[in-house]
């Protein structure tokens, strides 16, 4: 019962993470161009459906970043992007060497050393977002710390690969159509 539940979790996270969100694209955080036009964002290009807000925008709207403030995250959360580039990769490659082993009905022993490797990776994504997090506090003025505790929370997963439950600054749907 226990296998199974787990089995379902990691192809959940798999298939959530694969299903992405806003990326980051090549014009910044979460600009990514969904319309699959090529043409970036306040390019004109009327019609088409609205875009959604990144988790990036709802997070500085949450926080109610200034724009110099906006910028400065925006650098913290790039370089929390390229720290986690190894370990996003080993979260990806941990999920499939669990759904394998399942697939193949190893010893729950097995699948259990092999949950505990993962979360071991795992916290080590959250400890990037929290080193960010803790780098964007230290901007904060007292106003905006009120609301730090709910932008942690939009944070969760944010470097770990889709927007979608998790991370996708850097994948997903962000500029789809071309170059920006």
């Amino acid at each position: 019962m226990l296998v199974r539940f787990l089995l379902a979790a990691v192809v959940a996270a798999g298939i959530v993470s694969a299903q992405g969100g806003e990326g980051m694209g090549s014009g910044g955080m979460g600009r990514g161009n969904t319309t699959g036009s090529g043409m970036g964002e306040g390019m004109g290009g009327g019609g088409g459906m609205p875009r959604r807000q990144s988790k990036f925008e709802l997070f500085a709207d949450k926080l109610k970043l200034k724009s110099d403030q906006k910028e400065e995250v925006q650098t913290i959360f790039s370089a929390a992007m390229e720290k986690a580039a190894p370990v996003r990769d080993q979260l990806g490659k941990g999920r499939q060497v669990i759904a394998q082993a399942m697939l193949a009905k190893a010893s729950e022993d097995d699948i259990k050393k092999l949950l505990g490797q993962y979360a071991t990776v795992s916290a080590q994504m959250t400890g990037i977002e929290a080193e960010a997090f803790g780098k964007v506090y230290a901007l904060l003025k007292p106003n905006q710390q009120a609301k730090a505790a709910q932008a942690f929370e939009m944070m969760s997963g944010m470097f770990a690969g889709g927007m979608g439950g998790g991370g996708g600054m850097g994948r997903g749907r962000g500029n789809r159509g071309g170059g920006e």
